[in-house]
This record gives C-alpha cells, structure tokens and sequence, in this order.
C-alpha cells in the first residue's frame, strides 16, 4: 500500500458516526464499522493514538452491543490500532501501535471489571485479549497482560469460557512460534498473581493444570514468586488463596505474612490513603491471626516490625 493512502484522516468519519448505532438498519451499522476498519489500518499517525481518538472510544462502546456480530466487527476495527500493518513504515506508527496494545489490555480489564454479572461480552473480551497477544512482541508488557487475564478466566468455572481462553492461549503461542509452556514461561511474572488467585477458588485443578503446562511444582512456582504474589494477595484481600499458599509451603501464615512484611508494607503504603489504612488493618490481622483463617497465634511487635523494615 502507497504511503499516501496513509492520509486519510479518522477525524472525517465522526460525523457519520450515527450509522454506527444501528438504530435503522443493524445490518448497514455493521458493514459500516467493517468499512471504518480499512481506513483505520492506514490512517495517519496522529490519528493512531487509541487513547485521544474518539473514533476509538466509540467502538469500545460497540464492544458492548447486544449482537455478537457487531461486537466482533467493532473488535476488528479497534485492533486495526494495534495491529502492525506492512504499509506503517514510520518508527513512530510502530511506538504508537505498541502503546495502543497496553491501552486496549487496560480497556478490556477495566470492561471486564465492570461486569458484574455473567455477561456475553465476555466472550468478546477474550478474543480482544486473544488479538492483542498475537499483535505483541514476546517481551511487550501488552503480551503478559493478556496471557494474565485469559488465564483468569481459564482458572473461573465456565467452561465455555474456559475453553475460549485455553484457545486464545494456544493461539498466541502457535502465532509465536513457540510452545504454550514457552509463552507462559516468558511471562510468568505477569500470570503469577492471577495463578495464585486461583488458589482461593473452590476447586484447585485450574492451577494444578497450569503447573503442569509451566513443567513446575505449585511449591517451586510459589517460592519462586513469593515476593509477589503475597503483597498482591494481602491488598486484594484474597484471604482463602493466600491461606493455601501457606498450606502448599507447609508455614503458619502469620509466619508467612510476617516473613514478606517488608514487601507487604510497600505495597500497602503505595495505596490511596483510605485503601492503605485499611489494608495495613487487615494485615494486622494476618499477622495477629485475629482473621480467623488460622487458629495459629504470633507474637509480634507492629512497630517493630516497621522499623526493621525500613
């Protein structure tokens, strides 16, 4: 494709943006949005950056349609911001496009976090998260992101869902050219709280699952993460998951949590100030086990145990 096609300004396209709604015809809403993908993919630079085009926020609204057609076209048409294209050529198109592969990762996690009910467009938030780690480099952060929240959901109790996240997985790592135990290898930093989340769930099998793909022990890959995963557990408050990482280390947990306090306390002392009073609260109690998850009792010192890890 010729550089100059690259001209076409998005902007242009805002005032027919009406079509889009599919308040008249839902069928020529579609093919419009299928249409505006074409232009996207060559649009020129300052009219890439997902995160000031109103073009681009007007389809994440489109990704919450009621038909399933129209959200996989507006899908379509928000990765062609993220997607490399041969006729990009400009250092900067591809600086941008990278950014934009963040920026949608933050845009479906805040979408799914929204949910709060089972939803059809979670579907769709999979195959976005799908899209985006194929779009990726295997050391973009996008690419951790979106083999953390497909993982999520690998580790929920959908099956459907389950399935759609084991195949995003297996797509992005055969687009790679690698293994799936490779890909999650490469990111295990990134996955390694939502693995450990998967703790606290009813049934423990998704994680063993994941073990076994990572080729690793569920004591080695904690030990490993630790300095993670425990802050993580603590702010978020998953209680029950961070009991099992005790039991899987075969250590009291207010021994564990006292053991990791100089990190815990960094992250808690990073939170707004209402969250870090109520998390350093909540730590106390861990600690104290006043929780009522453990029966086991540690003596220890609060300010103590501040100083030494200052």
């Amino acid at each position: 494709m010729e550089n100059g096609y690259r001209g076409i300004s998005l902007r242009h396209w805002l005032p027919f943006w009406f079509i889009a709604s599919g308040k008249q015809n839902e069928s020529t809403a579609i093919r419009f949005v299928e249409g505006i993908r074409r232009f996207i993919r060559h649009a020129p630079a300052e009219d890439l950056v997902l995160r000031d085009s109103p073009l681009g926020q007007s389809l994440v609204r489109r990704l919450g349609s009621s038909n399933r057609d129209m959200r996989i076209v507006a899908m379509d048409a928000l990765l062609a911001f993220s997607r490399d294209e041969a006729s990009d050529g400009a250092e900067d198109i591809a600086e941008i496009k990278c950014s934009n592969r963040a920026e949608t990762m933050r845009i479906v996690l805040r979408l799914s976090n929204e949910i709060k009910e089972p939803s059809i467009i979670e579907e769709t938030m999979e195959l976005v998260a799908g899209s985006i780690g194929c779009a990726c480099g295997l050391r973009e952060e996008a690419l951790g992101n979106a083999a953390s929240f497909l993982l999520g959901y690998y580790c929920k109790d959908n099956v459907f869902l389950r399935a759609v996240a084991m195949e995003q997985l297996i797509s992005i790592a055969q687009t790679h050219g690698v293994s799936l135990t490779h890909l999650l290898r490469n990111v295990t930093k990134s996955i390694a709280c939502t693995l450990a989340v998967a703790l606290g769930l009813p049934s423990p099998q998704a994680f063993i699952q994941c073990m076994k793909i990572l080729e690793t022990s569920p004591r080695q890959f904690l030990d490993t993460h630790i300095d993670t995963i425990v802050p993580y557990l603590v702010v978020n408050g998953h209680d029950s998951a961070l009991r099992s990482v005790a039991e899987i280390l075969d250590v009291k947990l207010p021994v564990l949590c006292v053991n990791q306090a100089a990190v815990v306390f960094v992250k808690i002392f990073l939170m707004d100030d209402q969250l870090m009073h109520q998390g350093l609260l909540h730590f106390v109690e861990l600690i104290s086990a006043g929780s009522g998850l453990n029966s086991d009792q540690v003596e220890v010192n609060i300010p103590s145990l501040l100083r030494s890890c200052s």
